[in-house]
């Protein structure tokens, strides 16, 4: 895992938006501002972050920014383990991105969330791990089938296109009952191959039960080709803020 993206949600609008990206690569972590930043400022008044406060600036450490490293839990507690087989992540000591990519970083305090870059470099294919959204707001017989699902269970997408809130959303269904949606930063890339027909694998990774969190009930893996010139995420409010010639310590 080398690059993951960091998003604020406006609590009055509700509206999600990519304010970041943080990069781990030759034994250094890197944080810079996107575009969407400047988006969620305008629209919804979002200052810059106390630990980031300079949005034309890149900031680099030799260990995780404490903004991120406080995202993840400690190894030293005692549920530490169980905490990474709900995420189906081995025992050994996975990557701080990664577990900030499957866990999505989410804190009861704030609205921030973390979610990975989905194209695979060596492949070259979309290949996304994600938990359903939305379970929680579904009909208890469609909470009970989540439950019942078996890992390598095929699930299907479908474009909910007549969605108010989102006219990109994509459904995540199982046995043609809604469970929920696919995280929203994937949804319009998504919506772009299922316009095209284009064959996506997607299962059930694993499923955990109550007393887990309902929002990392159901473990999706999704693996399919990118037939596309431009990388996924290629729009504007993902775009790099930082002067890469300013560099902050």
């Amino acid at each position: 895992m080398k690059t993951v993206f960091l998003a604020w949600q406006d609590e009055k609008s509700r509206q999600w938006f990519p304010i970041g990206r943080l990069t781990h690569e030759d034994e250094a972590f890197e944080f810079v501002y996107v575009r969407g930043f400047e988006n969620a400022h305008r629209r919804a008044a979002l200052r810059p972050l106390p630990a980031f406060p300079d949005p034309s600036r890149v900031y680099r450490a030799k260990v995780l920014f404490p903004m991120f490293n406080n995202r993840i839990m400690s190894s030293a507690r005692e549920e530490f383990r169980a905490y990474l087989r709900r995420l189906n992540l081995d025992d050994e000591a996975p990557e701080p991105l990664l577990i900030l990519a499957r866990s999505q970083g989410r804190r009861s305090t704030d609205t921030f969330e973390v979610f990975p870059f989905p194209l695979e470099p060596k492949s070259g294919r979309l290949v996304i791990d994600f938990f359903v959204h939305g379970l929680r707001h579904r009909s208890e017989a469609a909470q009970a089938l989540a439950a019942s699902l078996e890992p390598g269970a095929a699930l299907t997408l479908r474009h909910d296109a007549t969605n108010a809130d989102d006219p990109n959303a994509v459904q995540v269904l199982a046995e043609g009952t809604a469970l929920g949606f696919v995280p929203r930063y994937y949804a319009p890339d998504l919506v772009r191959l299922l316009a095209r027909a284009v064959k996506i694998d997607l299962a059930v990774a694993k499923v955990n039960p109550s007393p887990a969190p309902v929002q990392q009930r159901v473990l999706c893996h999704l693996d399919a080709p990118w037939p596309f010139d431009a990388p996924p995420f290629e729009r504007e409010d993902f775009a790099i803020m930082a002067d890469t010639a300013r560099l902050a310590s």
